[in-house]
């Protein structure tokens, strides 16, 4: 009997000393981990790759390990500005640099895209080279017509800066319409500009030879100014991620080969007005720019 009681003490001991240490493992390890909520892709199957890439390697630079859940829904930046704001549903999203949102949200100071969604190359018609060669300025432009879709942002942005620019069309319909010649250039950022010609291989286009449409664009992680502690480890995170490299490696990695071959450097820029985005506020900014890809182009 005794010896029942003295085992039976001993296994609960160790079941209660194994509980004990699960639970302090669990401690441990939730300890070690960052959980932010970012907007739901519209397209579960093709997440920001890119970006969930670089919030995970600036929180391991801190020694975390990044959980990553989606909102419940997809969202448009405006929506995101005011949830951010509201400190609801989400605690990071990645924008452009407004003067507004400079000004009312806190956020890491890297142009992640390195500005180059503001450089924007022509899609036009196979053939129709000619009509560009004599452009110089955004005055010479204006006798062209542009296709973007109207709801998209650059659409205001060009209009603004007085391009003719038909918006009633699709993404697909405008690629088409361009192909056809019913518009005569498509303008579209230099990391996309190749994917759009690789995703439609059957449509008679390609890319302008000399110019950019030029206007300041830089998107940054934005956070909820509920989330101090998320916000100083992005922060610290980053800035070793800039030290050491890292930074550059990943961009290069997943954009390098969008921008081969189109002669950045070497182009006609055509600079625009970006209302949305006051130049004097970004430069005011200490941003972080690749030698030769970022501010080169400028």
């Amino acid at each position: 009997m005794k010896l029942f009681i003295v085992t039976s003490i001993l296994v609960l001991n160790l079941v209660v000393f194994t509980s004990v240490s699960a639970f302090t493992e669990n401690l441990l390890t939730k300890s070690e981990q960052v959980a932010i909520t970012i907007a739901r892709p519209r397209d579960p199957s093709r997440p920001n790759v890119f970006i969930e890439t670089l919030l995970t390697a600036a929180v391991a630079e801190e020694g975390l390990q990044l959980v990553i859940n989606y909102a419940d829904f997809p969202f448009n930046q405006i929506k995101a500005e005011q949830l951010l704001l509201d400190g609801k549903m989400v605690d990071v999203a990645w924008m452009p640099a407004t003067t507004q949102r400079l000004k009312s949200l806190r956020y890491v100071p890297v142009p992640l895209y390195q500005g180059l969604h503001g450089n924007r190359l022509l899609l036009i018609a196979k053939g129709t080279q000619d009509k560009f060669n004599h452009v110089s300025t955004t005055n010479h432009l204006t006798k062209l017509i542009g296709i973007t879709p109207k709801p998209w942002s650059d659409y205001d942005i060009l209009t603004k800066n007085g391009l003719v620019i038909h918006g009633d069309l699709n993404y697909p319909a405008s690629l088409k319409a361009v192909s056809d010649g019913l518009g005569d250039y498509f303008p579209r950022s230099a990391l996309t500009i190749q994917g759009d010609i690789a995703a439609y291989p059957n449509l008679s286009f390609e890319i302008e030879q000399n110019l950019v449409l030029k206007y300041p664009i830089y998107t940054m992680f934005f956070l909820s100014n509920k989330k101090s502690e998320v916000l100083e480890t992005l922060l610290t995170g980053f800035e070793k991620l800039l030290k050491n490299g890292e930074y550059e490696r990943l961009f290069l990695q997943f954009y390098q080969n969008r921008i081969i071959n189109l002669n950045l450097t070497k182009r006609r820029y055509l600079y625009l007005d970006n209302p949305e985005a006051s130049q004097e506020a970004i430069d005011q900014q200490p941003l972080y720019f690749i030698k030769g890809i970022g501010k080169k182009a400028d």
